[in-house]
């Protein structure tokens, strides 16, 4: 366990990486924990395209090689 990671950040960090590794994972009560704790659709929104872009540049680093 990392200390000093509050609540929030776990959640905001779980939705993250489904959203980059696994999206078919991330589900309505994730998506509910993380309004709560960041409420406002441009924050999720902003979280889940970040995740999505920051995965899409790997894969993308792959195919250049």
């Amino acid at each position: 366990m990392i200390k000093g990671i509050t609540n929030s950040q776990k959640v905001a960090t779980r939705l993250a990486v489904l959203t980059a590794l696994s999206p078919h994972q991330v589900n309505e009560i994730l998506v509910k924990e993380y309004m709560n704790s960041f409420p406002g659709e441009e924050k999720l929104l902003g979280a889940l395209a970040w995740a999505s872009f920051t995965k899409a540049r790997k894969i993308g680093s792959w195919l250049a090689q």
